[in-house]
């Protein structure tokens, strides 16, 4: 998922984590080109582009049009949607470590229970100091990402994306259709919420979590692996929470 570090007119290349079939192969040339005005998506060398203000006006419509007797919807809404989208990248962040470290100790039958997960999320979430900013464990779905797997422009597009460049397997149409979705969600993030810092929670949430499980003690090998996976400080320090 691409988070609120992308910079305007700068191409980024797509790279997939998923396994795939031979039909995504056809994606050899994936780009995604954002400026002030579009969000643009070229596959293949076909290129297909978004208003980025005029999907901004769909979206608010769209929460009006959900709540039409609250007057102050939007801004209702926009409330709301700060403390979502905050914990959202939070939680994405953490459970992205948890599973990496789960799926390297697997030759360990490592487990952590609910309990024990839910622990060290208060743990790390404590030590993550963004003022009065909140953080929901249960805010997995953004809801302005739900607002847009819903929106017509954006279902027209993926459609004519994928029929151009005849993907039909299950996997490949469902990672195109979540890649389009999560970019455009967030340029619109950072357009709605400017002062989020949606990019340090996100690279503080990984390092926290990954100090926090992939302690020095545990195993050295470990350890070294994850401090470069994760480009987490080089000082040596362990944090003990």
């Amino acid at each position: 998922m691409f988070t609120s570090s992308i910079k305007a007119t700068k191409p980024i290349q797509i790279t997939s984590k998923v396994e795939i079939n031979k039909e995504y192969g056809q994606l050899s040339q994936k780009l995604l080109n954002v400026s002030n005005k579009f969000i643009s998506f070229t596959v293949n060398k076909q290129s297909i582009s978004i208003n980025k203000a005029i999907l901004m006006s769909d979206v608010l419509k769209a929460v009006q049009k959900s709540n039409p007797k609250d007057t102050q919807a939007i801004a209702h809404w926009k409330e709301q949607e700060r403390v979502v989208q905050l914990s959202a990248t939070f939680n994405q962040a953490f459970d992205a470590v948890i599973d990496a470290f789960i799926s390297s100790n697997q030759d360990m039958k490592f487990r952590l229970s609910l309990q024990e997960k839910t622990n060290i999320f208060n743990e790390i979430k404590g030590n993550l100091q963004f003022g009065e900013y909140q953080f929901n464990k249960n805010a997995a779905q953004k809801s302005l990402e739900h607002v847009l797997r819903n929106n017509s422009r954006i279902k027209e597009i993926t459609t004519l994306l994928i029929q151009q460049n005849k993907i039909s397997d299950t996997k490949s149409v469902r990672y195109v259709t979540n890649y389009i979705i999560e970019a455009i969600n967030n340029e619109l993030c950072q357009t709605l919420f400017p002062e989020l810092p949606l990019r340090e929670i996100s690279v503080l949430a990984t390092e926290l979590t990954s100090l926090r499980l992939f302690d020095k003690s545990m195993d050295q090998m470990k350890y070294d692996h994850w401090k470069a996976h994760y480009k987490l400080p080089s000082s040596g320090k362990t944090i003990m929470l």
